[in-house]
């Protein structure tokens, strides 16, 4: 916060960008954490500094991308992500999506490539593993894989429901959902991460 306080926007992304750069992740995510979680506001309030102005979805594009880069796009990366995806989504909390920050087609296609494509190892990264969830103990890795991929499934099914809750466009929605359909069809064939791109920007296109 004392880094960006009082910055604006592009300022504060070209921060965060700088840190996902030079593999500062944690640092990434802390001044996102700053900016939702009211705290610099309070600060800014009680006269101890200057506010940061909320992320836009840049910033997250920055972070979402960031971490799928630099994390190989891990079991516990889908799940940071599947975070971050509600933090746009649900900015306060609850379900109402009238404050969403709404993303673009091409963020889109980074999270539902990722979500259904195989993970391509279990992450012991500190920073991403903040959950025991994401770690089950006594469960051998081929079938705490399983799980993973299947949660991941699941979050390319809820990304979809939030899209068509902010009245994104039916027809692309239906065709991203076949795509969704597709990788379903073999547990341990999912597709790598640069043809489930390929397969979602092509449904775009249709």
């Amino acid at each position: 916060d004392t880094a960006c306080g009082g910055a604006d926007t592009p300022a504060v992304n070209a921060y965060v960008d700088a840190c996902v750069r030079c593999g500062e992740m944690a640092r990434a995510q802390q001044i996102l954490a700053e900016t939702t979680s009211g705290r610099s506001a309070a600060r800014a309030a009680a006269g101890r500094a200057r506010a940061l102005p909320a992320p836009n979805a840049r910033t997250y594009t920055i972070l979402i991308v960031g971490l799928l880069r630099a994390h190989a796009n891990s079991a516990a990366s889908h799940m940071r992500v599947l975070k971050l995806w509600d933090n746009m989504m649900r900015p306060h909390g609850g379900t109402d999506l009238r404050q969403a920050v709404v993303p673009d087609r091409l963020l889109v296609r980074w999270i539902l490539s990722a979500f259904c494509s195989r993970p391509s190892r279990l992450s012991s990264t500190p920073e991403l593993v903040d959950s025991p969830s994401e770690i089950i103990p006594g469960v051998d890795s081929e079938t705490q894989g399983a799980l993973m991929l299947d949660q991941s499934l699941l979050g390319a099914e809820r990304v979809l429901h939030d899209l068509a809750r902010l009245g994104w466009d039916r027809n692309e929605l239906v065709a991203w959902q076949e795509v969704v359909q597709a990788s379903q069809s073999g547990l341990y064939e999912r597709w790598i991460f640069s043809d489930a791109f390929g397969r979602f920007a092509e449904a775009e296109r249709e």
